[in-house]
């Protein structure tokens, strides 16, 4: 776990929330609420500024839903102070960055910040219409290589 580079997604946390916010985008709600479903997913990492992730689940949230055509106001302007004010960039020094990898981190928000500053592009795709099947029949459980019904 942790940090293996300056990336936005150089690190476990990022690529699982990524997988997160994937999940979440596939809803039919409104973007409000599917940052509150996203936050309910990593409560400490969204609510408390003291968690090492907490820049990185902000960054992270803002980059995919601009990405995926989610206009979101509340994730955008959170995204937009954590770069502006530096604490994403303090909390990776204190994780131990070196000034080199900092200065190519720094980079990497500034060209994030155009993106978010950028107007989103509705193009919400793939967005579930109806609950997804169910794979099993309703009183059948898995068990190793096959479907078995419970007795």
């Amino acid at each position: 776990m942790g940090n293996w580079g300056v990336g936005l997604y150089s690190g476990d946390f990022a690529q699982d929330l990524r997988s997160s916010v994937r999940a979440v985008s596939r809803l039919s709600f409104a973007p409000s609420k599917l940052l509150e479903l996203l936050c309910q997913t990593e409560l400490k990492a969204a609510n408390d500024p003291s968690d090492p992730d907490h820049t990185v689940f902000w960054l992270v949230a803002a980059d995919q839903f601009a990405k995926r055509g989610i206009d979101c106001s509340a994730v955008r302007d959170r995204a937009l102070s954590i770069i502006e004010d530096g604490s994403d960039l303090a909390t990776m020094a204190a994780l131990g960055m070196d000034e080199k990898s900092l200065a190519k981190r720094r980079a990497m928000l500034e060209e994030l910040r155009l993106r978010l500053a950028a107007p989103v592009t509705a193009k919400r795709a793939a967005v579930l219409k109806a609950p997804q099947k169910l794979l099993f029949e309703v009183g059948t459980y898995w068990r190793t290589r096959s479907a078995r019904k419970i007795p």
